[in-house]
């Protein structure tokens, strides 16, 4: 998958910037009476548009461009609120007019709604980028975005991509990248230290695997998540 950081969030806005009105259905309605244009509200209506939770509308400017998009905010913010917000825009830098509570769930979303398997077609599609908002924590959502992108891009690989090897190196990957010591049991040792693992995998044609992963010091406590892993965080193959 991409970097998401670099391809679906900016920092900074710029004079082509759309704003994205995220509003609940009775300021969604005052916004577009006061502040909307003629031209907008006859828009809104010639589209039979209803100001229902999670839906969303393109406004129009008075020379045919993209004034403003309007979101329909529900009470709760989830990540899958708008999750399939970006795809029904057009491609460009976006940025949220309005501070809401649930922003950084958005954010997640905005990231998730774009996801694309590309292991063996190349995603085309232009990213439609995000200015940060000021309240979201960026480091969070971009933990749980790129988590999120390895667990679907292992849940989508076809099975003759990802046998035990493949796997094992996308668990060493991830322990190198957050300072965790990865080991992996295979063969004669992996029969005398785990015999249930290996009577397990040994029918395949692809030999199995005992994947550890360990981050901390040794006399961290086992309860903290800086501890080293114990049998129950260990992962298998």
């Amino acid at each position: 998958a991409l970097p998401i950081s670099k391809t679906y969030f900016t920092a900074r806005a710029t004079k082509t910037t759309t704003k994205l009105y995220c509003l609940d259905p009775a300021e969604a309605k005052a916004h577009v009476e006061k502040k909307g244009t003629a031209a907008q509200r006859k828009w809104i209506a010639a589209r039979g548009f209803e100001f229902r939770a999670g839906r969303s509308i393109l406004l129009p400017a008075a020379d045919g461009s993209i004034a403003a998009a309007l979101l329909i905010r529900p009470k709760t913010i989830t990540p899958w609120s708008f999750g399939s917000l970006p795809l029904g825009l057009p491609k460009g830098r976006y940025q949220l007019a309005n501070d809401f509570e649930g922003v950084e769930d958005f954010s997640l979303g905005w990231a998730l709604g774009q996801y694309r398997y590309d292991l063996f077609k190349k995603n085309k599609r232009a990213p439609r980028v995000l200015v940060w908002p000021k309240a979201a924590d960026s480091k969070r959502v971009l933990r749980l975005a790129n988590a999120t992108y390895l667990v679907r891009d292992l849940v989508n690989a076809p099975a003759e991509t990802l046998g035990p090897a493949e796997l094992a190196a996308a668990a060493r990957k991830v322990g190198t990248a957050y300072g965790a010591k990865t080991t992996i049991v295979r063969g004669k040792k992996l029969e005398k230290e785990y015999p249930m693992v290996h009577a397990v995998g040994r029918a395949s044609s692809r030999a199995p695997l005992y994947v550890d992963m360990r981050w901390g010091k040794a006399k961290d406590p086992k309860d903290r998540k800086s501890t080293r892993l114990n049998s129950s965080h260990e992962s298998h193959l």
